[in-house]
């Protein structure tokens, strides 16, 4: 049997599978029954809430469903996909722990348990140059100042992309239902960021970040963040989102789920106009451009006609539900520190920021300042700024805290991701296109803010970088096998 089919089979021996499975569910039934009675919630938390007890309840019937389904590691990724973006924490003895978390670690060990033959299968650009890139990054990382910070997002940053991959790659059609599993992440907060702007209140699930500083501010506006940390990090994930439901309309073999793609479109591009993220807005529309230029041209012109029709229906009910203010925020692309401009003050702090940011790049260039140490210099530097600040610009953060070095692993990874993207497209140009079109979104996007540095949103970024080097194994595994298919008299002739 060949390297490549060894790579393909999957799942433990039929003597392991059947009593392991039956064990986790009788501990699962348990634990869910004693979650019931409320006892479970007592002694988690110190304050009761109906929404802790309700997690309590669900976490161990969600372990009963995943020991009665056959594809588990499927199932845990989508519900990890799906529960990446929420931002709400709760703390045991001093440790602040996610909802992510909870799903990541039996991912993990799931994954690593029915990965055996991974190391025989083929590999990806971007999987390879990744842990060149984290080494290079070391140095900086070993500098931090948020030591437990630093630790969870490389854990996100490690652990999800391999998760991920596996599964896109062992899976039947994997590939696809990590793909809905994003789409399904992005319509749910979109749905909740709706929500929040009928009722003018804010999603409060017992404690998720949220930020008053400007740049989360507009005027008196309400701008929704959804379950996100906040309204920039939900315009991020609908923005990468929006070319990879374009490419799921399009490839749909049945009508109903051609509507259903639609109803989702519009759903998001609605949303992604009340966050008021205009970066958010130029990264989807630079994300479909991006994935009609790479599709087939066939599939491009109806493409594109969908886009317009469901795009200015999107934004007639934005417009008309937002009114002026979104009118405005679209206004202000061109000339963000216009006179007229009602938040002119806030770009000219933005524009002082990335000042420091390159003087801090300039004066420490092969290392950086170490990573989160960024805030100290800016605060020193630039009146009104607080601790926790960034660099708005995920580039020019990438160079202030790790220099050179950080700098270039992240050039290296960003070019291993397009590599992994475009080997394929001959074979696939369109679903391609949809990942080419999300990463497009997330690179313009960063050019105004270090959204990035969140768990929530590195998660998600984590899902799609997972999708892009799944897919390229896939692509390179189906190549050797029509290579060893043709037999060995092909390549002698």
């Amino acid at each position: 049997m060949s390297a490549v089919n060894t790579f393909r089979l999957e799942g433990p021996s039929v003597g392991t599978r059947s009593r392991s499975p039956f064990l986790v569910a009788v501990l699962c039934a348990v634990v869910a029954v004693a979650a019931s009675t409320g006892i479970v919630a007592s002694h988690l938390f110190s304050q009761q809430s109906t929404l802790k007890y309700a997690l309590t309840v669900a976490g161990p019937v969600a372990g009963l469903a995943l020991a009665a389904v056959q594809r588990r590691s499927l199932l845990l990724v989508f519900l990890l996909t799906v529960m990446a973006p929420f931002s709400v924490e709760a703390t045991f003895s001093g440790v602040s722990v996610t909802p992510l978390f909870l799903l990541l670690v039996p991912a993990a060990v799931a994954v690593y348990l029915r990965s055996s033959a991974d190391h025989a299968g083929p590999r990806s650009t971007l999987r390879s140059v990744g842990w060149v890139a984290l080494a290079a990054a070391s140095t900086s990382l070993l500098r931090t100042s948020h030591p437990t910070r630093t630790l969870t997002l490389l854990c996100v940053t490690v652990v999800v992309p391999l998760v991920v991959s596996h599964v896109v790659v062992r899976e039947e059609q994997g590939r696809t239902r990590v793909a809905q599993a994003l789409v399904c992440a992005a319509s749910l907060q979109a749905v909740l960021a709706l929500y929040e702007v009928a009722t003018q209140h804010r999603l409060n699930l017992y404690g998720g970040q949220q930020s008053t500083d400007y740049f989360f501010a507009y005027e008196d506006t309400f701008r929704p963040a959804a379950a996100m940390p906040d309204p920039i990090s939900l315009g991020n994930l609908l923005a990468l989102s929006l070319p990879i439901v374009l490419v799921l309309g399009l490839s749909a073999k049945r009508a109903v789920e051609r509507a259903a793609c639609a109803v989702v479109g519009v759903v998001l591009v609605t949303a992604l106009a009340f966050t008021l993220s205009r970066m958010s807005w130029i990264g989807a529309t630079v994300g479909i451009v991006l994935a009609l230029a790479v599709m087939p041209r066939r599939t491009a012109l109806r493409g594109a006609g969908s886009v317009a029709g469901l795009g200015l229906l999107a934004i007639a009910a934005a417009l008309s539900l937002g009114g002026p203010t979104i009118r405005d925020r679209f206004a202000s692309i061109l000339r963000p520190t216009g006179a007229k401009v009602s938040t002119q003050q806030g770009d000219l702090d933005r524009l002082r920021i990335w000042h420091a940011a390159k003087q801090a790049f300039w004066e420490h260039q092969w290392t950086g300042l170490g990573f989160g140490n960024i805030d100290k210099w800016i605060v020193a530097r630039v009146p009104g700024q607080t601790l926790g600040t960034h660099a708005h610009d995920a580039y020019l953060n990438v160079a202030a805290e790790a220099g050179v070095v950080g700098l270039a692993a992240l050039v290296l990874v960003l070019l291993a991701a397009w590599t992994d993207i475009f080997s394929g497209a001959a074979s696939d140009r369109l679903f391609a296109a949809g990942t080419a079109g999300a990463l497009g979104a997330v690179m313009v996007g960063w050019a105004t803010d270090y959204t990035v540095r969140l768990p929530a949103v590195m998660a998600v970024l984590a899902v799609l970088f997972g999708l892009i080097s799944g897919t390229a194994r896939l692509r390179a595994g189906a190549a050797v096998q029509r290579s060893e298919a043709a037999g060995p008299g092909t390549s002698r002739s």
